[in-house]
């Protein structure tokens, strides 16, 4: 069922990316998070969190703010790269190259990955989501204001062009 409806999903939703992989990836970060425990102190781990957090968010708000349109969406972000790192970090210091190839199987398997690198998986994607637009995608709203902002861009730059125009208005 799609949320907030009584309706049933038109497509089922596909087992890896709303089943397994999931888990898989919850276990992984447990197993990280107390590897990175065993290998490191708490205070160590408080800081990296803090320190990968704000550079993330700063990364976000400065450079690549395409990447993350609202601020929720950036601060989402910033929690959740930390918490991968340091879990790849604990699982790479706990099981050497096993954990290397854990982390690397789960990141080129994740869901974002698959559904970039498939447009077949990106359709399908679409479709589950009943034509909701995906966090990462421009809403209608943001493109009716990068509209309204091109218009007025367009007038202020014609009146640059005749400085008595610019006046009249």
């Amino acid at each position: 069922m799609r949320p907030g409806t009584r309706h049933p999903s038109p497509v089922p939703r596909g087992t890896w990316s709303a089943v397994v992989w999931p888990v898989l990836a919850g276990v992984a970060t447990a197993l990280g998070a107390v590897g990175a425990y065993r290998a490191s102190t708490v205070l160590g781990l408080l800081a990296t969190f803090l320190l990968l957090g704000a550079l993330t968010a700063g990364c976000l708000f400065c450079i690549a703010l395409e990447l993350a349109p609202t601020a929720r969406e950036a601060a989402r972000r910033a929690i959740t790269l930390p918490v991968a790192v340091l879990a790849g970090w604990g699982l790479v210091s706990a099981f050497d190259l096993y954990g290397l190839l854990v982390v690397v199987a789960l990141a080129a398997t994740s869901p974002p990955v698959t559904r970039r690198l498939s447009p077949r998986l990106a359709d399908r994607a679409d479709a589950v989501r009943g034509g909701r637009p995906a966090p990462d995608d421009v809403t209608p709203d943001d493109r009716l204001e990068r509209e309204r902002v091109n218009r007025r861009f367009e007038e202020v730059v014609s009146g640059l062009d005749d400085p008595g125009e610019a006046q009249e208005r």
